[in-house]
């Protein structure tokens, strides 16, 4: 519950800045907020909610590392783990999906960051 609520004040904020019309371009990826859509130039990419969520906020950090277990807690909903491979998982899909279109990396002990 606490993850949906994080989700939703995030998306608030966005919604009330000017320069934030629900849409995040990064390159040739763009991700309409509402819609839950991701395209890459024409082409619409399906990804499922969290990998949507997590490239948002690497998107929204973009070029800055952002850490593992920030992602864990606000997109996956972990707060306490001892060994989970699910943001590994789902970065390796994601990085399937989006092939070329944008450079995630990994940066050992700490977390990613997407650049182009």
């Amino acid at each position: 519950m606490a993850r949906i609520g994080t989700i939703i004040k995030r998306m608030e904020r966005w919604e009330h800045k000017k320069d934030a019309p629900g849409i995040l371009v990064f390159g040739s990826l763009k991700l309409d907020i509402w819609g839950y859509l991701l395209t890459i130039g024409a082409q619409e990419i399906k990804v499922t909610k969290t990998e949507f969520l997590i490239l948002a906020s690497l998107i929204q950090h973009k070029d800055s590392v952002v850490e593992r277990e920030k992602l864990m807690k606000e997109i996956i909903g972990y707060e306490h783990y001892l060994y989970d491979r699910t943001i590994d998982t789902h970065m390796k899909n994601l990085r399937r999906k989006i092939g070329t279109a944008a450079n995630i990396e990994t940066i050992r002990g700490i977390g990613y960051r997407i650049h182009l």
